[in-house]
């Protein structure tokens, strides 16, 4: 394996491991939403608190870090990859919302479930359906990345 194609495949790793556990945790939240059980949703919530910058965070750096260098590395053009250039505005948006929204949402959430730990409160539960909804779109423009990483279609 030459260098190329050790970045590449730490960039995908990366990359699973981001957008994986991205869907995996939407679907649960979907399951936990579904239950009517607020305690589930409530421990949902502690989880992707604590998730958030100590898993995410990292590994979504690691997925731009490995796919800079692999553009290094194999001597790539921006200009002749548009997937590529747009596949960075939806990293952008996708990373900037993490944190400036699901960071600081997450632990404001997990405060007032230290007040109310059944999640019963209106105000909790419209932050939880917000973020909730915010993260579904979230997981999609991850997919996008996916996919125009996977298609290059703008080729």
């Amino acid at each position: 394996m030459n260098t190329y194609e050790t970045l590449l495949w730490l960039h995908v790793l990366s990359a699973i491991l981001w957008v994986g556990g991205n869907v995996m945790l939407n679907l649960v939240a979907v399951r936990a939403r579904t239950s009517g059980d607020s305690t589930q949703l409530a421990s949902l919530f502690r989880t992707l608190a604590w998730f958030g910058g100590r898993y995410f965070v990292p590994v979504s750096l690691l997925t731009l870090v490995f796919g800079f260098w692999i553009m290094a590395e194999g001597d790539w053009s921006y200009g002749d990859n548009p997937w590529i250039i747009v596949s960075l505005a939806i990293y952008a948006v996708a990373f900037l919302i993490g944190m400036l929204f699901f960071g600081p949402e997450s632990n404001r959430i997990v405060q007032l479930l230290d007040t109310d730990p059944a999640a019963e409160q209106v105000d909790t539960r419209k932050r939880m359906t917000r973020y909730l909804n915010i993260a579904h779109v979230d997981a999609s423009a991850l997919m996008v990345i996916v996919f125009l990483m996977a298609a290059k279609p703008l080729d």
